[in-house]
């Protein structure tokens, strides 16, 4: 509002299902929604906030907050202002709960952590064209390679001796009997190679 209150002019029924009030209390009293937001988030939300008001952009924000049944979730606001012909600018917004967004993505982080952390060289592959997709540190690292350059390789540019012809069979061979293993020399990007056993599984 203008002193610096804020307010809801228009609060849809779906309030009721995420909050557990209702559209009429929440346009009356704000806070019974800021009030749900993780406490170490609030003055950083509520700050962004006015800030995309007065300059007129948009607002994007994920929030934590406190679910009507007592479990934490997640909120993500967007919102654009819009200059009214008498008055302050006004804010029209979702905000969509994006919960089960954030724990595939924690989950990710959590097996990218554990994928690092191994011993072993482990690649994803392009099954056709032997590009490689992803890499974890063992793997790039063991080869002298930063992440972003060995993305830009395939198979065949670490494994010298594998023809594109050789690596469509043994793509070939891992789909019929769902693992095929072979020895093979790898190259690093000094150009030395060094000996691998290579075990290789479709997805």
């Amino acid at each position: 509002g203008s002193d610096g209150v804020p307010r809801f002019h228009y609060v849809s029924a779906g309030v009721n299902t995420v909050h557990g009030v209702t559209a009429a209390e929440v346009m009356k009293d704000a806070s019974m929604i800021l009030n749900q937001l993780a406490p170490e988030q609030l003055p950083d939300f509520l700050a962004k906030s006015e800030e995309s008001r007065a300059r007129m952009s948009d607002f994007d924000y994920d929030a934590r907050y406190l679910g009507p049944k007592g479990t934490w979730r997640w909120l993500r606001f967007h919102s654009r202002p819009r200059q009214r012909e008498v008055g302050a600018p006004v804010c029209d917004g979702i905000a969509t709960d994006i919960t089960e967004i954030k724990e595939r993505e924690q989950a990710l982080e959590l097996f990218r952590t554990l994928l690092d952390r191994a011993n072993d060289s482990i690649f994803v592959l392009e099954p056709e064209t032997g590009h490689i997709l992803d890499a974890n540190e063992h793997a790039y690292a063991s080869r002298g390679y930063t992440r972003e350059e060995i993305l830009q390789l395939t198979a065949m540019d670490i494994a010298p001796n594998m023809s594109a012809a050789q690596y469509t069979e043994y793509s070939d061979a891992a789909r019929r009997e769902g693992r095929f293993m072979l020895e093979s020399v790898h190259r690093r990007k000094d150009g030395s190679t060094f000996p691998v056993e290579v075990n290789r599984t479709p997805v």
